[in-house]
């Protein structure tokens, strides 16, 4: 019996609560400091983005108590382990967590009337994970009751009224006119303030995505019947001012100074996927949804390589003419190259044997390179979904990945070291800046706007009056997307100077599209 260890949490519940008011059956009364048959529904909590991140002692002591929790369940403390959460739930009173392994404790101990009470409490909460519901065993002696089969045959219910409470939650902390769009086959919902243009290019984009992974990663993701089962996402796409009001409100005010290196965060907890960009912030962060999907189906939990390996692995690719994916090589790919040429790039053993605090310790970059390196180098040999079913199927024996290696390449894992270690080698390095002689646009370029990157400043004289301005956004270069840093780079990298483009600009509103001849940078 293993207790859920997520320490994150998720609120307001009004709408979950009202549907499983609906479903309460007749029976013994709930005996917990709020009873669903004698008191009206809650207003609803205070909204996930707007609230206060706890504070750094709280923090720790509630991961204490988680630790002393998970010990209590696995030597059968279950009396020591409710009062440790009970404890608990005083710093993180609306953590859904705490709730299901309260359910957990209590019906261990017998008590299956509280136990369904907290279970309804943590479902309230952000509780969506049908399959963890349906296999603990901690859950035993509650699957008979009428309460718990209403729970189950209404799945879909709740996780449409989870979905609705979610954007009722966003539109009240994001200010301004946000656009409201949902895809119900990925089971998104996107919440934008970017203009229609480019909120239609990154639809497309992501359901691109989503058909790739569905072929080539997560067989039938998008087509399984059971996808009904799957929570579902709300995507934002802010305005630059909101963006940074909401990472004050998620990760505190010290949390500015450090924001460039922050494009998005998807919080697997509360569904929420936030991005300032709709390049590779957003498509890494989708692709964690999708990796996440998969494995709540599965009923595993992959360790950290396996889930920033296969998300970096989309932040750079290009588009077959049949749709699929084909990543590439990039700035990440450079730093193993490096890392490999000094005699510091260590074996895949390693990386999969590191747990998040060794992953994200120290030289996170570094660590983030060599998990998508090592998928690049999969996906190159045509490997990627088999090495994925191979891991998943063996799951049980090596959650770490490491002999997926050996049986899905069909040799030991050093000999893998090897091969991996001279396919590196071979890789170009990729332009990760524009430098003197090289194929520009001749104008200087920032971070701006979510769909391109914002003219700062023109640089060569024979573009004063032309057709840039400051304040442009550059949305495109013949179609290829230029909306951060790294894009630009990879697509001018592919040109020479005195080359003919066509350039896309949007000028607040307004779009066109602009015959350009690249200049040399100076």
């Amino acid at each position: 019996m293993k207790p859920r260890s997520i320490t994150r949490s998720s609120a307001h519940p009004g709408a979950i609560w009202t549907l499983l008011l609906a479903l309460a059956i007749p029976g013994p009364p709930i005996t917990s400091a709020q009873p669903a048959t004698a008191t009206p529904p809650p207003a609803p909590a205070e909204k996930t983005p707007a609230k206060k991140p706890p504070s750094e002692s709280d923090r720790r002591k509630a991961l204490e108590l988680e630790s002393k929790v998970i010990a209590a369940f696995s030597e059968g403390r279950f009396p020591d382990a409710e009062k440790l959460l009970r404890e608990q739930l005083t710093l993180q009173p609306d953590n859904f967590v705490v709730f299901y392994n309260l359910a957990c404790a209590l019906t261990a101990q017998g008590d299956t009337t509280e136990g369904m009470d907290f279970l309804v409490k943590s479902i309230e909460s952000g509780f969506d994970d049908l399959q963890t519901l349906k296999r603990d065993p901690s859950l035993t002696s509650l699957r008979g009751r009428e309460q718990y089969k209403q729970i189950i045959e209404n799945w879909p219910a709740l996780l449409d009224a989870r979905r609705d409470a979610n954007i009722q939650s966003v539109k009240e902390f994001f200010s301004g006119s946000y656009s409201v769009q949902t895809d119900d086959r990925l089971r998104i919902v996107i919440v934008s303030a970017v203009n229609e243009r480019s909120l239609d290019v990154a639809r497309e984009e992501l359901r691109l995505l989503g058909e790739w992974a569905g072929r080539e990663i997560f067989p039938g993701m998008l087509d399984d019947p059971l996808a009904v089962n799957d929570p579902w996402v709300v995507v934002v796409l802010p305005t630059r001012e909101d963006f940074v009001k909401w990472i004050v409100s998620r990760h505190g005010a010290d949390a500015i100074t450090g924001m460039s290196s922050i494009g998005g965060e998807y919080d697997h907890d509360t569904k929420l996927l936030i991005a300032q960009d709709l390049g590779s912030s957003l498509r890494h962060e989708f692709f964690h949804v999708l990796h996440w999907r998969s494995c709540m189906r599965l009923a595993q939990r992959h360790p950290i390589w396996i889930q920033e390996g296969l998300c970096s692995l989309v932040e750079d690719y290009t588009l077959a003419p049949d749709g699929s994916v084909r990543p590439q090589t990039s700035w990440r790919s450079n730093i193993v190259k490096r890392l490999e040429r000094v005699g510091q790039l260590k074996g895949l053993e390693e990386l999969c044997k590191m747990n998040s605090n060794q992953f994200m310790a120290g030289r996170v970059l570094a660590s983030y390179a060599r998990a998508r390196t090592a998928f690049l180098f999969l996906s190159d040999r045509g490997k990627l979904g088999s090495w994925y079913k191979t891991y998943t199927e063996s799951f049980a024996d090596d959650p770490s990945g490491l002999q997926a290696w050996e049986r899905t390449l069909g040799m030991p894992i050093k000999q893998v070291d090897l091969t991996m270690r001279g396919w590196v080698r071979q890789l170009d390095m990729v332009p990760e800046q524009i430098t003197s002689g090289m194929a520009s646009l001749g104008v200087e370029v920032e971070s701006g706007g979510a769909d391109g990157l914002q003219v700062t400043g023109i640089v060569d004289g024979r573009r004063i009056g032309g057709p840039f301005l400051n304040g442009d956004v550059i949305t495109d270069i013949d179609g290829r997307s230029t909306r951060d840093i790294a894009e630009l780079v990879r697509v001018l990298g592919g040109y020479k100077p005195g080359d003919k483009v066509q350039v896309g600009i949007r000028r607040g509103k307004r779009f066109k599209t602009e015959p350009i001849t690249l200049v040399a940078k100076r």
